[in-house]
């Protein structure tokens, strides 16, 4: 006999373990779609705030090399709305030639656009493996990668007893990622004393072996990985 569960997504009745499944997939392709319409009426609704926060501080990073600043630096600063006659003021009275110091600005659509760009690529299978990788490195998450991976080789190592594991995994790292040893043992030191104490030292965390890393890179499929 089926019975009701009320009005959810149109009328769904259970009728033994199918229709009751059926009913759970409907509510959480609802829950779902709540959340992503949430989620863009936030960012459309505090976009513009974002966008203020985000030139003011580039005007606040300009502004800590104010006594850098030379004549190259004039465009760009009156872009991020300093008085000119002020910049002026500071530019005379520094007496510094060359180039400029003051980075070009990049908007937050114009930053945004970007990062759509490079994640584009980075699952694009038409992207070459070399250029794969060198986006990644821009990317804000590539020492999390890079220390993963020195992970997911220690552990492998460790299971195999060989006996020096880290060299061996710095090695390996090293050689797929175009790195040195030292630059790997240094990206892992750093995240790991970025990373905050957990409750649970057992929580084995993120890894990644260099195989599924390299058939990533060769496909930008993300089920390799």
């Amino acid at each position: 006999m089926t019975q009701p569960i009320g009005p959810l997504c149109g009328d769904i009745w259970l009728d033994g373990n199918e229709n009751g499944k059926d009913a759970e997939k409907a509510y959480g392709q609802l829950a779902l779609a709540v959340m992503i319409v949430g989620l863009l009426v936030y960012i459309m609704s505090s976009w513009e705030a974002w966008q203020d926060a985000h030139i003011r501080q580039t005007r606040l990073a300009a502004y800590r090399r104010r006594a850098r600043w030379r004549k190259a630096d004039l465009p760009r600063l009156v872009e991020l709305g300093i008085p000119r006659r002020r910049i002026e003021r500071i530019i005379d009275a520094n007496r510094c030639r060359g180039r400029g110091v003051v980075p070009r600005y990049q908007s937050l659509d114009a930053m945004m656009t970007e990062m759509a760009a490079q994640f584009g690529a980075l699952l694009s299978p038409e992207t070459p493996p070399h250029t794969r990788l060198a986006i990644l490195k821009q990317t804000p998450f590539w020492p999390e990668i890079v220390e993963a991976l020195y992970r997911g080789e220690h552990a492998a190592a460790k299971e195999r007893r060989e006996r020096s594991a880290s060299t061996l995994a710095e090695e390996l790292v090293a050689r797929c990622l175009g790195l040195s040893d030292s630059s790997v043992r240094k990206v892992c030191v750093a995240i790991r004393k970025a990373r905050p104490l957990e409750a649970e030292p057992s929580e084995p965390g993120f890894l990644l072996r260099v195989s599924e890393f390299e058939r990533w890179l060769r496909s930008g499929n993300l089920q390799m990985l």
